[in-house]
C-alpha cells in the first residue's frame, strides 16, 4: 500500500468512527469518545509523515475547549439521556445528519491536516505551531464549506443503515459499562477494541464512503487548501 493510500485508509477509519459516536446514547461519553478517535486520527497522521510531536502539539491541533458550551451542551444531553435509551430507535434517524456532518468534517479537516503536514507547514517539521494549523483549518471550513463531502457520504449511507447501527451498537457496548465521570484514558481503553480490531462493520462503512467520496470533484479539496493556505499567510500555488 502507497503512502498516499495508507493516509486515505487513515482519514476513512477515524472519520467514520467519530461520526459514530453521536449514535452513543451515553451523555458526556460520547464526547469523549470523540474527541478520543480525532485525536488518534491527528497522531498517525503525523507518524505517518515521519513527524514526532509532544503530547502538547498534538492537543494544540483538537479543538479549543469551549467551557461555556460544554456546560450546556452537557446539561442538554444529561435531560436527554433517558429518552434516548428509551427511544433508541428514533434517535437513530435523528442522529444520522449529525453523523453525516460529522463524518464530513473529521474527513475534511484530516485531509487538510495531511495536506498541511506534506507541505511540511506544521512544528516542529515547519514555521506553524499546531493549534494554528488547526485554526486554519477551521478558517477554511467555514469559508468554503463541505457540502460535496456531506452529499457524497449521505448518497454512500443509502442501503447501508444496518450496517451504520450495528457499528453504533459495537461503541454503545465497549461504553456502556462506564459511568458518566469516567477519565479519556478510561474511554480510550474502552473503545481501544473498536478501533484496533476492525470488525466487518466497519469495514463495510468504509468501503461505501470511500466509493461515495470518489464523486467529489478533486477543485473542492483544492479549494479547502487554497483557503486554509491562505489563513496561514502562505502562498496558494498557480494554477496550470
Amino acid at each position: 500500500m502507497s503512502d498516499e493510500a495508507s493516509r486515505q485508509t487513515i482519514l476513512l477509519k477515524y472519520a467514520i468512527l467519530v461520526g459514530m459516536t453521536p449514535l452513543i446514547p451515553l451523555p458526556l461519553l460520547d464526547d469523549l469518545a470523540q474527541g478520543y478517535f480525532e485525536r488518534r486520527m491527528f497522531e498517525r497522521l503525523v507518524a505517518s509523515h515521519q513527524i514526532t510531536m509532544t503530547e502538547a502539539q498534538i492537543d494544540g491541533l483538537g479543538a479549543p475547549a469551549d467551557p461555556a458550551g460544554c456546560v450546556k451542551g452537557c446539561f442538554t444531553a444529561l435531560l436527554l439521556y433517558p429518552l434516548k435509551k428509551i427511544l433508541r430507535k428514533i434517535f437513530f434517524f435523528l442522529e444520522i445528519k449529525r453523523t453525516v456532518d460529522l463524518i464530513a468534517s473529521t474527513y475534511a479537516r484530516g485531509m487538510l491536516l495531511d495536506r498541511m503536514l506534506q507541505r511540511r507547514l506544521c512544528a516542529p517539521a515547519g514555521p506553524h505551531e499546531p493549534a494554528r494549523i488547526r485554526q486554519a483549518t477551521d478558517q477554511a471550513l467555514q469559508r468554503v464549506g463541505t457540502s460535496p463531502i456531506e452529499l457524497a457520504v449521505r448518497h454512500s449511507f443509502h442501503g447501508s443503515t444496518e450496517l451504520i447501527r450495528r457499528l453504533g451498537d459495537q461503541l454503545f457496548a465497549a461504553l456502556r459499562r462506564l459511568t458518566r465521570g469516567a477519565s479519556r484514558q478510561q474511554v480510550a481503553e474502552a473503545v481501544q477494541s473498536v478501533e484496533e480490531q476492525p470488525s466487518d462493520e466497519l469495514r463495510g462503512v468504509e468501503q461505501q464512503v470511500e466509493k461515495g467520496l470518489k464523486s467529489v470533484p478533486e477543485a473542492h479539496f483544492q479549494k479547502l487548501e487554497e483557503a486554509a493556505l491562505e489563513a496561514l499567510g502562505q502562498p496558494v500555488p498557480e494554477k496550470s
